[in-house]
């Protein structure tokens, strides 16, 4: 909720030089007409601001994205990214960079067993594939029965789902 009375630029520096020479609250607040309360909440406010920059605007360096992109391949978890990227990046900064780079982590299978994606088979080939079925025998099993493919436009008598109505 915004204050009856901003802060102006001319009281911030009356309060700073106030309070740099040594005076108590009580008559920094005389001098200002505000409440001792406000004048130390004020002084804690703008001293906290001073201290750390603003939240996002620490542009990206070319090594921090080095950095980031190496952490990505190895994979873990956004916060393991994190501290691999070092600084003071958080891991929702680190995973919202990683994104606008387009930069994709290992998935957590790839972690855990790297050898496995090179072992899985299709179901009806055995073709070394990345899902159940390869394309090509996913293409068979569609036209066998009576699935349209993907982003074709679906005939009448199919859902919106991809498979054929029950009523026709």
């Amino acid at each position: 909720m915004p204050s009856a009375n901003p802060w102006t630029p001319a009281e911030d520096a009356v309060l700073r030089r106030m309070k740099n020479a040594g005076m108590a609250w009580q008559d920094i607040s005389v001098a200002l007409g505000r409440t001792a309360e406000a004048v130390r909440s004020r002084w804690r406010s703008a001293s906290a601001q001073e201290e750390r920059p603003a939240s996002g605007s620490r542009e990206w360096t070319d090594a921090e994205d080095a950095r980031l992109e190496a952490a990505c391949a190895t994979g873990g978890t956004w916060a393991d990214v994190a501290k691999a990227v070092g600084g003071s990046r958080s891991a929702r900064a680190c995973e919202t960079r990683a994104g606008l780079l387009g930069l994709k982590r290992r998935s957590s299978q790839e972690r855990k067993r790297p050898d496995m994606l090179s072992r899985r088979r299709c179901h009806d080939c055995g073709r070394p594939t990345t899902d159940y079925r390869c394309p090509a025998c996913l293409a068979a099993w569609r036209r066998r029965n009576g699935v349209p493919g993907a982003g074709g436009e679906a005939d009448e008598g199919y859902s919106a789902f991809g498979a054929r109505c029950v009523f026709d």
